[in-house]
This record gives C-alpha cells, structure tokens and sequence, in this order.
C-alpha cells in the first residue's frame, strides 16, 4: 500500500475514534440525564455533521489531495466499517431465523450499529421507518458531509498550486536574461542595434 493510502485509512481511524466519542458524550448524557436530552439531540446531530466535515477537509488538506477519486476513497474507507456492520445486521435480522439469532444479532451487530449511529436519533422524527433505515440515511447524510469537505480542501489545494505556479513564472520571467547586440567589426554594441533597426525600417515590406 502507499503511504498516501496509508494515511487515508489513519485520517479515517482519526474520524471513526471522533465518532465514537460523541457516542459515549450521548450515551452518559442519556445515562446520567445530565441535560435535557431531548433538547440536546439537534446539537449532537451537527456535531456529528461538523466532525465529518472538518475531518475531510483537514484530510484533504493534509494529504494535498487534488482529485475527487482521492476524496472519494477517503470517504468510503472511513465509512466501510460501520456499513458493513449494519448491512450484515440487516441482512441477519431480515433473513435469519429471529428465534436462533436474535441475541446475536443484538448484542454483536445491532448494538454496535446502533450505538455507532447515536448522533441520528433525531431522524426518528422525521423518519417513521425501521432504525436501519434511519441508519442508511445517516449514512448517506455522512457521506455527503464527508465529501463536501474533501472538495473544499481540494479546492484550497488547488488554488494554492495555482498561487505557486503564477509567482514561480513572474520569477522567472525577472530572472530571464536580457538579450544584448554583440559588436561587429570592432563597432560598439549600441552602433550595431541602430544600424539593425534601421535595416528593419528600410526593408521593402515596410516600404510598402
């Protein structure tokens, strides 16, 4: 693996430790009723949002990443672990025979996916659906969060590429040498350029 792959999947342990810190802040909140959860929902769900965000855009900038597939890897990388969890959960507790894997199924992946997914609770009020498919629109809302801040630190990249090529050719541009009439016949150089100049002015073409 590179080293610009390597540190995609360290960006991405950095968002997914992130995430289930916020998890513990809802669950000792929710345990201790230190505050009003039902106030505080809306805040956590834009922490969850900010820590995504933030995470691509410092990753992006970070890395100097300068294309979208770049972005996109990250994103898929730091979401991979928790949608293999909740698409196996799924997928167990809607095929599988509820009275063999129901504790199971809770215990070593519907809870994970559940306590991981902490921060979305609030889209049980607009979603009045099962919990996986709150999980999937959180999901999707992550990776969408996700790859916006990943453009934006491709686009700072990108600008200050820019930024560096445009002062780079003005250097060079002070630095180029400037081209001086050699002397001919024992002439001195400034005799030489007039004589040039002339010769262009009398040419037929300009004549005409």
């Amino acid at each position: 693996m590179s080293g610009k792959g390597k540190s995609l999947i360290g960006y991405a342990v950095i968002v997914n430790s992130l995430q289930i810190a916020l998890c513990f802040i809802i669950y000792f909140l929710r345990k201790f009723a230190v505050v009003d959860f039902s106030l505080t929902q809306g805040f956590l769900f834009v922490a969850e949002l900010l820590i995504w965000l933030i995470c691509a855009g410092a990753s992006s900038l970070g890395l100097g990443l300068k294309k979208i597939k770049h972005a996109f890897l990250y994103t898929v990388i730091a979401l991979l672990p928790i949608m293999i969890i909740t698409a196996v959960s799924a997928a167990v507790g809607h095929f599988g025979d509820a009275e063999a894997v129901n504790w199971t199924e809770y215990f070593f992946l519907g809870s994970a996916a559940n306590f991981w997914h902490k921060p979305a609770l609030i889209l049980s009020v607009i979603i009045d659906d099962s919990a996986y498919m709150i999980f999937s629109v959180n999901i999707v809302i992550l990776f969408t969060a996700s790859m916006i801040g990943a453009n934006y630190g491709m686009i700072l990249n990108n600008a200050k590429s820019n930024g560096k090529k445009i002062v780079k050719k003005k250097r060079m541009k002070k630095k180029a040498p400037v081209k001086k009439a050699s002397a001919k016949n024992g002439e001195p150089a400034v005799e030489v350029q007039k004589k040039e100049a002339k010769k262009s002015v009398d040419t037929p073409e300009n004549i005409k």
